[in-house]
This record gives C-alpha cells, structure tokens and sequence, in this order.
C-alpha cells in the first residue's frame, strides 16, 4: 500500500483511468481551450450512447457476477438488487419531484442527499423553544 496517493504506486489499469480521468483535454478543434466535461449533455445521439454504454456496463458487470458465482441465489440477489436500486432512483427523481414537493427539482442523488437533510433540519426544533 502507498504511503499516500501518488499514480505511480497503482496497477497500469488505474493510472491510465487516473491520467485519463484528471488531465486537463483541449478542444483542438475550436479555441485550444480546456474543454468543459462536466457541462450538461444536449445532444440526442450522445444521450443514447450514454444510455446504451449504461446497459452494455451492466450486463457485463451482472454476467461477471454470474460467471463469478453460477448459482440461482446470486441471480436472484442481484435481480432484486438492481430492481431496488432502480425503484429507489425513480423515487429520487419522479416521486420527489412530483408528488411530495413540486418545488424541487433533481439534480442527481447528491442533491436529493442534501435536499433530505435540509428538510430534516426544517422539521427538528430549535433547543430553547419559542420564536424569535
């Protein structure tokens, strides 16, 4: 184990999604400025590529489960471990949204996180009682 977090200490695999993941990209076509990654997707075709390389990563990180472990009760945990998570991700998005506080609007489960604590601050009362 490294004594701290240098690239050079991990496995070939990692640093390459380490050098990929952190080195500043330039948009050579354009400017030769730095390219905004984290900005929000608006094309339709990249939308779909997005969505078909989320099914392509689970159904090969499910068969290596599988393959792993070839028993019914793997198949059937992890069946209903996917199943919850995406019923709890419809929640956060829709259920939210829509019926319990038409104001917020999802940005991703880091803001349904902190968006839960507010209101768990709003809802506990203040030592001392009474207004101010």
């Amino acid at each position: 184990m490294c004594a701290e977090f240098v690239p050079h200490c991990l496995p070939r695999r990692i640093r390459f999604v380490f050098f990929v993941s952190f080195v500043p990209f330039v948009d050579h076509r354009r400017t030769g400025r730095p390219m905004n990654l984290w900005g929000d997707l608006k094309s339709a075709k990249l939308m779909y590529l997005k969505a078909i390389l989320f099914l392509l990563a689970g159904t090969a990180s499910a068969a290596g489960i599988l393959i792993e472990s070839p028993h019914w009760r793997t198949a059937g945990l992890l069946g209903i471990a996917v199943w919850s998570f995406c019923r709890l991700y419809y929640f956060a998005f829709y259920v939210v949204e829509k019926y319990i506080d038409p104001g917020y609007r999802f940005a991703g489960l880091g803001s349904l996180l902190i968006y839960l604590l507010r209101e768990r601050a709003k809802e506990q009362p203040r030592p001392g009682g009474g207004s101010l």
